[in-house]
């Protein structure tokens, strides 16, 4: 359902005076059909196909694990390994040939981490290097030599007998929050192709000369290096790693990254067209370029293909430190296109969106707009005040879940007795509605209030606009 034409401006004018339950991250991750999935939920065990469980490698002072909770923004009673870089703690998963790669072979690398310590050399979060220098690894360079003391860049090692070539980027993951690395090797030889991924957003690299392919002879580590005579422990926390034998796309980085608390930004509404102007301001006050698609979705949750500039129904934002853009929809021709937009922000990046009604009178009214705050699509109750007594109050509902929703809306009156509660028309998934509130439920007009609206299963996004005349403004939620 669209906004009406002219919006809920002409209705105020005759208006009276939320290891054993798979959560959606997992279930993402093993649709990927990695080689190996350590999730460490107070365990060691491999969730991929090969159960390739891993083992302690000091097995006098074994890796701990956090408690329920205190795992990676994925999942709320989730569990990481602690790592100790004192004991030298590291896992090792024997497999055979399984996690063998050179530069020449694709293969992806991920996991989440959060460290506990900048100043310490090289940190190694999963890798395969033996004791003769052969093999691989993805780091956290805390240098000296290739990257600053403590710079905590994000590095994927590929090391040939101690001929050591690397791919650096320039964003630090040694801030103490806990952040998606993934580095993704397309298998063509070359250092340059290699892309590495912080918190889903394609970061910018430094890269030398690459090292002729040489096979590690030794178990995949996790937390450090299995044999050698420097360990470079970890210290900190290692969560959800995960190795996978081909080149993942950035489109299904994006996804699996979405699946994080709070990662996934939306835009409720985004309109053009039939008096409609939408706009999406980014800045980046981070201190590494950073790249991230912005992806547009229509009511019936397929691309939006018509935005104005963009093609396929998304478009890539690069900004450097410092710099800011802005996406825009222009109004153009009588009817109105709708839906959301979606995107999830690198650290660093801030915006908001805008959203304007031009009223067709000639000569028209004077335009008016209202700024919109983007939303976090792990929503799954989001309560706003209303206030019909001169307004008409408007919603718009995104549900970027891959499952069907249904809606539940609860009113009540300013003295907290209950107006109504009903049930939307079930949301197919990734789809998107927009409604003027009194049109849902009864005994709206003329009185003010609160409105729940919430969900058992998936999550919703929503926005709330407020028209007074011709006045036009957004109206805060309350997500949980």
């Amino acid at each position: 359902m669209k906004f009406p034409s002219r919006l809920i401006i002409a209705a105020v004018l005759a208006a009276p005076l939320s290891f054993g339950q798979s959560t959606a991250y997992t279930v993402g991750v093993m649709s990927l059909n990695p080689l190996g999935y350590w999730k460490l939920d107070g365990n060691l065990n491999d969730a991929g196909p090969g159960h390739n469980n891993g083992a302690n490698t000091n097995l006098p002072n074994p890796i701990g694990f956090t408690l329920p909770g205190g795992g990676a923004p994925i999942d709320p009673n989730g569990q990481a390994g602690v790592f100790n870089s004192s004991k030298v703690q590291s896992i090792i998963a024997p497999a055979g040939n399984t996690f063998n790669f050179v530069i020449s072979q694709p293969f992806t690398l991920m996991a989440w981490i959060k460290t506990a310590n900048q100043g310490l050399s090289p940190m190694i979060i999963v890798g395969k290097v033996d004791a003769n220098l052969n093999g691989y690894a993805l780091v956290v360079n805390n240098g000296p030599g290739s990257a600053p003391q403590g710079g905590g860049r994000l590095a994927l090692i590929m090391d040939s007998q101690g001929a050591l070539s690397q791919v650096q980027s320039n964003v630090p993951v040694n801030d103490g929050a806990w952040h998606f690395v993934v580095a993704v090797n397309d298998g063509s030889g070359l250092l340059s192709n290699i892309q590495l991924y912080v918190d889903g957003a394609r970061v910018n690299t430094t890269s030398g000369t690459a090292a002729g392919p040489s096979f590690s002879s030794t178990e995949l580590a996790i937390g450090g290096m299995s044999a050698g005579g420097s360990f470079l422990p970890f210290e900190g926390l290692i969560d959800e790693v995960a190795v996978l034998g081909y080149s993942v796309t950035q489109a299904q980085i994006q996804n699996v990254a979405g699946f994080a608390s709070g990662a996934r930004k939306i835009m409720p509404q985004f309109a053009f067209g039939g008096g409609w102007y939408s706009a999406i301001y980014f800045s980046n006050t981070g201190t590494a370029t950073v790249s991230f698609p912005v992806n547009f979705t229509t009511d019936i949750g397929t691309p939006m293909m018509n935005v104005p500039l963009i093609t396929g129904g998304a478009t890539t934002v690069t900004l450097a430190p410092g710099a800011s853009t802005v996406i825009e929809a222009p109004n153009f021709g009588t009817g109105v296109t709708q839906g959301y937009a979606s995107f999830i922000p690198p650290p660093g990046i801030v915006g908001y969106g805008v959203f304007r009604q031009t009223l067709p009178p000639v000569p028209p009214l004077p335009a008016q707009e209202a700024v919109v705050p983007f939303s976090s699509a792990s929503t799954t109750t989001s309560t706003l005040l209303w206030d019909d007594r001169l307004s008409v109050t408007a919603i718009a509902i995104a549900n970027p879940s891959a499952i069907p929703v249904n809606v539940t809306v609860t009113v009540t009156n300013f003295d907290g007795s209950v107006i109504g509660i009903v049930t939307l028309p079930t949301l197919a998934a990734n789809a998107h509605t927009a409604f003027l509130l009194k049109d849902v439920v009864n005994g709206i007009p003329g009185n003010r209030g609160t409105a729940v609206f919430s969900v058992t299963s998936g999550n919703i996004a929503l926005l709330g606009l407020r028209a007074t005349g011709i006045a036009l403004t957004s109206i805060p939620t309350a997500d949980k």
